[in-house]
């Protein structure tokens, strides 16, 4: 929340600040939209903070409410249910929030952008020190790891590279998944908003 630059000591102020988290990078940042061609659609693309259901799977679900909610219309599962391991793993409630954070501190933003970018391809850069490191190809550092990452990894990857390379925008996910029993009842009709199979 501090990243916002609101305050959250009135609910109405923390409402504000919710809706901006649950709104694309673009509304939350203009200055991202006005840039138009391809920073502009990527601006839409990347929600400041995207929260998924991880467990249960969406895939799995008709099959629970037909296996384990016979007895309620296949509607809902007992959160109690413990006939076997299958139940009670449909029961745990698995969240992952990813929150893209701005990265605001001139030089070391682009720093830390790029090793999180293309961790994965640091022992192919040469040199002494970072800023002056060059793949065996020529090609700098910086670049180097900001598109073989974004290659690697795709989607919201090549996105954060955009910003980078174009508005010198520096973003980098923080990731953090929870889970818990659940306390009431699994709903059909509610679970599938927000489930995924990842």
């Amino acid at each position: 929340l501090p990243t916002f630059g609101q305050r959250t000591d009135t609910i109405e102020k923390l409402g504000l600040v919710y809706s901006r988290l649950r709104a694309p990078l673009g509304d939350v940042h203009p200055m991202l939209w006005n840039q138009g061609g391809a920073a502009g659609q990527a601006a839409g693309q990347l929600n400041a903070v995207n929260i998924e259901v991880v467990n249960p799977k969406r895939s799995a679900l008709n099959g629970l409410f037909a296996a384990y909610g016979g007895h309620l219309q296949s509607q809902e599962i007992d959160w109690d249910d413990t006939r076997d391991d299958t139940v009670v793993g449909a029961n745990l409630l698995s969240v992952r929030v990813r929150y893209y954070y701005q990265l605001r501190i001139p030089f070391a933003n682009s720093l830390i952008h790029s090793w999180t970018m293309g961790a994965r391809f640091l022992g192919d850069l040469r040199g002494v020190q970072f800023e002056n490191q060059r793949t065996a190809a020529g090609t700098s550092g910086w670049h180097y790891l900001e598109s073989s990452g974004a290659n690697a990894r795709g989607g919201a990857y090549v996105t954060m590279a955009a910003f980078a390379d174009l508005l010198h925008y520096y973003v980098i996910p923080l990731v953090a998944t929870y889970s818990m029993r659940m306390q009431s009842n699994l709903y059909k009709d509610r679970v599938r908003l927000c489930a995924v199979d990842a």
